[in-house]
């Protein structure tokens, strides 16, 4: 039962590193996790020694254990819901650039380039990280932007890029 349950959490948390952008594998996060909320529920356990009875303080461990462990755990999932959000609010005025930008004549690689290096948060950093692994990998742009497009929660920026993956096999 253990074993399933940390294994179908394991494989919610490698979907969710995929998209993070995490290279962390999901087992060592678990590990960690388990020996912060383990070290929370040792803490209550040994301050609960000093001031109540065994019983309590046991009790008291396990329900500081559990909730800091899920806690972990959720807040580890709810990254990439908090980043489409953030990429979401930016991502008009970065197609607003890259437009501009390509109606005054400039090659689209750069385009994109440019909005990797604009400060538009979380969008430009995603595109700068993906942009550097296919520059070394030597992925073309292309499809590196086709690659980001699965590995996003934003809707609205995975339609963007495909659009932009669409726009560049026009040129």
């Amino acid at each position: 039962m253990k074993s399933a349950l940390i294994g179908n959490i394991a494989e919610e948390l490698r979907e969710e590193f995929y998209l993070q952008g995490n290279p962390q594998p999901p087992h060592e996060f678990l590990d960690s996790a388990l020996k912060r909320a383990a070290g929370a529920g040792i803490c209550v356990f040994l301050l609960g020694i000093i001031l109540l009875d065994f019983l309590t303080c046991a009790v008291a461990a396990i329900l500081v254990f559990v909730p800091a462990f899920f806690a972990q755990i959720r807040i580890a999932k709810s990254k990439s819901s908090s980043e489409a959000k953030k990429i979401g609010a930016v991502l008009p005025f970065a197609l607003l650039r890259l437009g501009a930008e390509l109606n005054s004549g400039m090659d689209f690689d750069l385009c994109i380039e440019n909005i990797s290096n604009a400060k538009y948060g979380v969008l430009s950093e995603k595109l700068k990280n993906q942009l550097g692994s296919a520059n070394r990998s030597g992925l073309p742009i292309r499809h590196a932007l086709a690659e980001l497009s699965g590995r996003t929660k934003s809707r609205e920026f995975s339609r963007a890029l495909a659009y932009m993956v669409s726009a560049y096999d026009a040129k």
